[in-house]
């Protein structure tokens, strides 16, 4: 039997062979009446029925919030310096561009990453 490949994901999931597995339960035996830890059990996640969770998030959650009221949210740890530095480039016109990936933006050679 070949070698499988297997990871951990930042959120806790396991990946085996790019197949994802997220925590379901513990398993508990009882020995002598008294419950033990005998295994975590794990479920494999599409990613079909992850994209149905977020949709159904995201659209109640855009119901009520404001996309301003967000982004004020994440601007208010950013630095005086680095706010002062992207309201000039954008005052000064300079091409304004969303980052794919992590969400952040780039004005001029100015960049900000808002989330991680």
């Amino acid at each position: 039997m070949p070698n499988k490949k297997v990871e951990m994901t930042p959120e806790g999931d396991i990946l085996v062979d790019g197949e994802r597995y997220t925590f379901s339960r513990d398993k508990i035996k009882k020995i002598d009446k008294i419950p033990h830890l005998d295994k975590k059990v794990f479920r494999k996640v599409t990613d079909d029925e992850e994209k149905k969770y977020r949709n159904t998030i995201v659209k109640e959650f855009a119901k009520r919030v404001k996309k301003e009221e967000l982004i004020e949210h994440l601007l208010k740890d950013v630095p005086i310096n680095k706010l002062k530095q992207m309201a000039t480039n954008i005052k000064k016109k300079q091409p304004v561009k969303k980052h794919h990936g992590c969400i952040g933006f780039k004005v001029g050679k100015s960049y900000l990453q808002l989330v991680d």
